[in-house]
């Protein structure tokens, strides 16, 4: 330790103050004799000593300066290493780290590019598929609307069929009861003779009531069972209604109005069609009430003729018929109809 300067602990004790005059009459024989010598000697005694113990503890604090120096600046340049070498692992692991996030931010990129891609894929299948779901809705609710209105005309046309029936069988009854009141009569003029020619014809007449009121019934039938039919159908057109619009998408204004003429003009020529097939309904049941072949009733009339005129002609042989046939005069028989052509939706 350079600079080091120790001046002792008793340097400042061990003076002595120095007189200051010395006069004739002061007397040192006796410190000089006594005390003199001793004190000399024990001063310098203590003063050697005192400086080896300080020249000992003044190497031994230089050693423990030296020592403490040497551990701190092998302290020092172990942390250095340690520091630098950790400053080299922190620079690697913030570079691995930048690229790790570089690579996670290319993920993310191409992630977010894949998805508008598909969001707009699936965007566009959903339009796509959207308006292919309502041109079916569309195309299914003209077909219903055609079959509700086939259904309703269909269902007219039995009804009036059904009301027609029913005038026939009203006014066959009312023939009826003409024609027994007609065959009292001749059976009071010709005698018992005549109640075996009029049995076949009452017989006739019953057969013929008799399927015109099955045929009447069987219309009725088909009247409820078309107005059943058109109510389940016009509820399911509600239906589908109700679920289109939501999603129901603009018509085009361009061909709007010639489409729907075209769509009329089918219809009135499908309903013209129904119509004509529809003038023979029932025509499987009605029957002709004459199957005599001509020649073979041994009169030599023909099958055109009814059989009450053909009847009441035998009688007029026997000079009673005449009258009878002026009486009723019109044809009772009812004429078969074409066979029905029916015309569905598909």
């Amino acid at each position: 330790m350079s600079g080091f300067l120790y001046r002792g602990r008793h340097c400042g004790a061990e003076k002595r103050p120095r007189p200051r005059s010395i006069g004739p009459g002061m007397d040192f024989s006796c410190d000089e004799a006594d005390k003199g010598p001793p004190v000399q000697m024990h001063s310098l005694r203590e003063f050697e000593q005192h400086l080896n113990d300080l020249k000992k503890e003044n190497f031994s604090l230089k050693l423990r300066i030296y020592f403490l120096e040497e551990k701190i600046q092998q302290k020092f340049e172990e942390s250095g290493d340690d520091v630098h070498k950790r400053n080299i692992e922190l620079k690697v692991e913030v570079e691995s780290l930048k690229n790790e996030l570089q690579e996670k931010q290319q993920l993310l990129d191409k992630a977010l590019s894949t998805a508008e891609s598909l969001s707009n894929q699936n965007e566009a299948e959903l339009q796509r598929r959207l308006a292919e779901r309502q041109e079916e809705i569309s195309h299914m609710q003209e077909i219903l609307e055609t079959k509700v209105q086939l259904l309703q005309e269909e269902a007219e046309l039995a009804r009036d069929e059904a009301q027609r029936m029913a005038s026939l069988a009203d006014s066959e009854a009312r023939r009826r009861l003409a024609l027994e009141r007609q065959m009292v009569e001749s059976m009071e003029e010709s005698g018992g003779s005549a109640g075996l020619l009029s049995q076949p014809a009452m017989a006739e007449k019953d057969r013929m009531i008799e399927e015109l009121k099955q045929e009447k019934h069987l219309l009725g039938l088909r009247v409820e069972e078309l107005g059943v039919k058109v109510h389940s159908l016009s509820s399911s057109l509600k239906k589908k209604e109700q679920k289109a619009e939501p999603n129901k998408l603009q018509k085009p204004e361009r061909g709007h109005r010639s489409r729907w003429t075209d769509k009329r003009r089918n219809r009135r020529r499908v309903f013209s069609v129904f119509v004509s097939g529809c003038s023979g309904w029932g025509g499987a049941e009605e029957r002709d009430t004459d199957t005599t072949e001509p020649g073979q009733n041994g009169t030599g009339t023909s099958a055109e003729e009814p059989r009450t005129t053909r009847m009441f002609r035998r009688r007029d042989e026997r000079g009673s018929g005449e009258e009878v046939k002026t009486s009723l005069g019109h044809d009772t028989r009812i004429q078969p109809h074409p066979p029905r052509t029916r015309v569905g939706v598909n």
